[in-house]
């Protein structure tokens, strides 16, 4: 049963929909009869497979949204995605290194250098390192795939809990474009452009550009100055080029640049009533950029094609952050964080109709990641050292990585009806860590407490295989039952913490997952239904544990600290009730809990070591509810007028593994991130020709204030929140 809580948020939902839909279901005299000319819902072809099908004919749980739909939904970023996708949560580090994405519960904590994803990224199918990408806004997308549950046969190492596929459009035969500007409150002023066709007979080009300015909608009086704010240039180009009628070539290469301090850390003893009004006396900024390019050869035998993707990326994500979120404590620190990367693809694929389809491949993968921090301290950070006067930390690290792979993946027709499913993955990972030194010296002093003492290399290796077992079974054309049966696993490490200390082994996961996939009413409306049970084993969390170099202090640590069982269930519903009108809608059900756990607390030393058994997961809310709703009038040679609202609730869920309440210490914070609820709408109006668009639109209508995530200490505890209401206007031309 709901708690009555959740029951109040549901039934929220569920009557502001009502509402939308009462008002749709009155549409101009113009319109036709309820059921006449009532399209089918559009079809949307994926790879989440690695082969062109159509949504519904992949046996996986799997959220996929066109460019259409991202647009009218509001879904801007990978960040903004959570609000209509089932089981997935992300949110902004605190350390300013990123996001934190978790499907299910899946995911990673924390992304420490040589660290690894729980959910990657993929950008038109090459693995992405960097968990800034998901901050960075969707420029000229043509399609986004949201694969739930472990991925570990076509994905991977990391796709532990899922995997993010990015697809953008491609270049045209015919020349085409869009420009745009859109302006909103805070100041708001973004514009985009895309340019795409023929070149030659036999090469085609697109660009895209994208920049955006606005104030922050933080005020910061301690510094008078604004927070979160936005200042950003993407721009994208793209060349396909077809060398023979069997040999194309698709090259892409982008570059990113965001001089905003979009990130704010709040503490907790802000006004709950305004958290966006801060008290700071150290400047906090973060400055993101990126290039890279890639190369994509795929070469038709006729019965098979050979496809080649190779990728590089540069990534940098700098932030200094007031740690304490406070103008009463002079603590502050920087951190600079670069990725480079290389990943080489190639993989032979099956092609035309036969009973046995099948994807053969070889991935290999090269990361050199570089952190530095320079962190100016009021707080004593050793339990020993209580008395300890504002020190100064200084440290280096460098990973290398390698990874390489083989893999793959087999469907079988036993009979018209009866598929078999197989895949496996051999993968093996080695990792390289170069501790450069780092030292803490206290304020007025000369001579460091814990001087910089080099640290020899650390290297280690592991291998593991990974694969799937599954059944499909056909009932008809339009309905489908699968099962499936998998293994999935993300790469062991060393633990950075002032020094690199012991290595943590692989985590992996045992899953069993079922599913039901149906179109009915002819096309125009579809329900996937889908369950799921996880054994998780070898979990990497932060634990406090002794510190080897100084005796009675502790240091914060990755390790291999739980086992942890995840059960739940997931519905999604599209369809066209009318010509003009549809909904979609999901629910989420996930129970995460830790099995055996014993940990003690870093805030809190004195505490002892704890049992969390049966605590909660962080990031894993048991509850999910969205709905949208739209509906379009055909107002004849005036065009057409679209009316839609999306309203999203989700549940209760945690911050941190020691799930602490409200009452647990002397003062009133908890590792509890409330549940809340989101309403956007959108009006917009085209003209006949569909050449001009103009739209007006509101995110967080109701202006909810959101707890995006928290991070406490003995002295009190910092935050993110989600963005206020952001409302503006948008005018299209599509040529």
């Amino acid at each position: 049963m709901l708690a009555n809580k959740e029951r109040i948020g549901v039934r929220w939902i569920l009557t502001g929909v009502s509402a939308i839909a009462v008002s749709a279901a009155v549409p101009p005299a113009a319109a036709q009869d309820e059921d006449e000319g009532t399209k089918v819902l559009d079809a949307i072809v994926v790879t989440a497979q690695k082969r062109a099908q159509d949504v519904q004919d992949v046996p996986l749980a799997i959220t996929a949204f066109s460019s259409e739909s991202l647009r009218l939904k509001g879904i801007d970023s990978p960040e903004s995605l959570q609000i209509s996708t089932p089981a997935l949560t992300v949110g902004e580090n605190l350390a300013g290194a990123g996001a934190q994405v978790t499907i299910r519960g899946i995911g990673a904590e924390a992304l420490p250098p040589g660290g690894d994803p729980g959910v990657p990224l993929h950008i038109n199918g090459h693995y992405t390192q960097s968990s800034a990408y998901v901050l960075r806004d969707f420029l000229d997308v043509e399609r986004v795939e949201v694969l739930r549950g472990p991925q570990g046969t076509l994905y991977g190492r990391n796709a532990i809990g899922g995997n993010i596929n990015i697809i953008t459009k491609r270049p045209t035969e015919e020349v085409e474009g869009m420009v745009s500007i859109a302006l909103g409150n805070y100041e708001k002023r973004l514009a985009q452009a895309v340019l795409s066709g023929p070149l030659t007979d036999s090469l085609r080009g697109r660009l895209a550009i994208s920049d955006e300015v606005r104030d922050g909608y933080v005020e910061d009086v301690g510094l008078d100055t604004d927070r979160a704010i936005s200042d950003y240039t993407s721009v994208r180009g793209s060349l396909e080029f077809d060398v023979t009628e069997s040999i194309e070539v698709f090259g892409s290469a982008y570059y990113f640049d965001d001089k905003g301090n979009s990130l704010f850390v709040d503490a907790l003893t802000t006004d709950p009533e305004n958290p966006f009004l801060v008290s700071h006396n150290s400047p906090t900024e973060t400055l993101d950029t990126a290039f890279g390019g890639s190369i994509d050869v795929t070469i038709d035998l006729g019965a098979m094609e050979i496809v080649s993707l190779s990728a590089f990326d540069e990534s940098e994500r700098d932030a200094v952050l007031d740690l304490d979120g406070t103008d009463t404590i002079r603590s502050h620190g920087a951190w600079f964080n670069a990725f480079k990367t290389f990943s080489q693809e190639l993989r032979l694929v099956s092609t035309g109709d036969q009973k046995l389809d099948w994807v053969l491949g070889a991935f290999y993968y090269n990361e050199s990641s570089d952190l530095a921090i320079d962190g100016l301290l009021d707080i004593p950070i050793f339990s020993s050292l209580p008395g300890m006067p504002r020190t100064r930390l200084l440290a280096q690290y460098n990973v290398k990585s390698e990874s390489l792979a083989a893999f793959a993946h087999l469907v079988y027709d036993l009979s018209d009806q009866f598929e078999l499913v197989g895949g496996l993955r051999y993968s093996y990972d080695k990792k390289i860590y170069d501790f450069f030194g780092q030292n803490l010296t206290p304020e007025g002093l000369t001579a460091p407490v814990i001087p910089a003492i080099p640290v020899d290399l650390k290297e280690d290796t592991w291998d593991q295989l990974t694969w799937r077992l599954g059944v499909n079974y056909h009932i008809s054309d339009d309905h489908m039952l699968y099962v499936s049966w998998s293994r999935g696993y993300k790469a062991g490490g060393f633990s950075i913490d002032g020094r690199v200390q012991g290595g943590f082994d692989p985590e992996s996961v045992l899953a069993y997952e079922g599913g039901l996939k149906s179109v009915l009413f002819g096309g125009r409306m579809s329900v996937n239904l889908a369950g799921f049970y996880y054994d998780y084993s070898d979990k990497q969390d932060f634990q406090n544990i002794p510190n080897p170099t100084l005796p009675g202090a502790t240091i914060f640590a990755l390790t291999n600290a739980a086992a942890a069982t995840v059960a739940g269930a997931e519905l999604e519903v599209q369809a066209n009730v009318t010509q003009g009108f549809s909904i979609d809608a999901s629910v989420s059900h996930t129970d995460a809990k830790y099995g055996e756990y014993f940990a003690q607390d870093a805030a809190f030393p004195a505490l002892g070591v704890q049992d969390l058994s049966g605590n909660r997961i962080p990031r894993a809310p048991k509850w999910k509810v969205y709905i949208g709703a739209q509906n379009t009038w055909d107002l004849g040679r005036l065009g057409s007028l679209l009316l839609r609202g999306d309203l999203s609730w989700v549940g209760d869920q945690w911050a941190n593994a020691f799930n602490r309440p409200l009452g647990t210490f002397t003062f009133p914070y908890s590792d509890l991130l409330p549940s809340y609820h989101l309403v956007n709408a959108r009006l917009e109006w085209s003209n006949f020709s569909e050449s001009w668009r103009i739209e007006v639109f509101v995110q967080n209508l109701s202006n909810e204030i959101v707890l995006e995530n928290t991070s406490l200490s003995s002295l009190g505890g910092n935050a993110v929140f989600m963005p206020p209401r952001m409302w503006g206007a948008k005018l299209t031309h599509n040529f």
